[in-house]
């Protein structure tokens, strides 16, 4: 256990807080992407993360306030210490954007098997590539969903055609933590440059 909680803080380098001004350029050669980190947020670095085949790296961050959720993603317990860390991250795939375009209008993609429906799907404008956000709202909400008041679904997702990275976010509430979560995310991909491999 102690080895384990030295290595998540020997993985993770914390770059320092958003200030006010102009956003903090990010360059990140390994996910062949650059950024801009928005002003209610701090990136974090976050080295020797362990990927599977089809990821290329991770982005890490957290918000400069309480605004956000750890473990917004909902994701399940997994060996990566450093995510118990992070208010989000975002994972940058081997993957084209319009494969993941596919799966997320698939069945089984945002609509969950008809537990969502569409409401829109707008165009984002990356600087680099190409992107879009959907919007879900709950069609047949489950025990679990009302219990969490998770009526929406949003999901952010930006590419090019090598590489993408799609976020699912699940707003609890209308307040101004969740307005800045979502604002922030927004901001996020629409500043992703991707870089065109060699």
């Amino acid at each position: 256990m102690k080895y384990s909680v030295l290595l998540a803080a020997t993985v993770m380098l914390f770059l320092g807080n958003a200030v006010s001004g102009e956003p903090q350029q990010i360059t990140r050669p390994d996910c062949r992407l650059s950024f801009s980190v928005p002003a209610e947020s701090s990136y974090i670095e976050v080295a020797g993360a362990q990927v599977s085949n089809d990821e290329l790296c991770y982005i890490a961050f957290n918000y400069a306030s309480s605004a956000g959720n750890k473990h917004s993603q909902n994701l399940p317990p997994i060996p990566d210490e450093w995510r118990t860390q992070v208010d989000f991250w975002v994972t940058i795939k081997k993957v084209p954007l319009d494969k993941q375009i596919e799966a997320i209008e698939s069945a089984s993609g945002g609509s969950q098997g008809g537990i969502f429906t569409l409401d829109s799907k707008v165009r984002a404008n990356p600087v680099r590539g190409d992107g879009y956000v959907f919007t879900y709202s709950s069609a047949k909400p489950t025990a679990s969903m009302l219990q969490l008041r998770q009526s929406r679904e949003v999901i952010f997702a930006a590419g090019d055609r090598w590489h993408s990275a799609v976020y699912y976010l699940y707003p609890m509430r209308a307040d101004n933590a969740q307005r800045t979560e979502w604002s922030v995310l927004r901001r996020l991909f629409s500043s992703f440059a991707f870089d065109t491999p060699d």
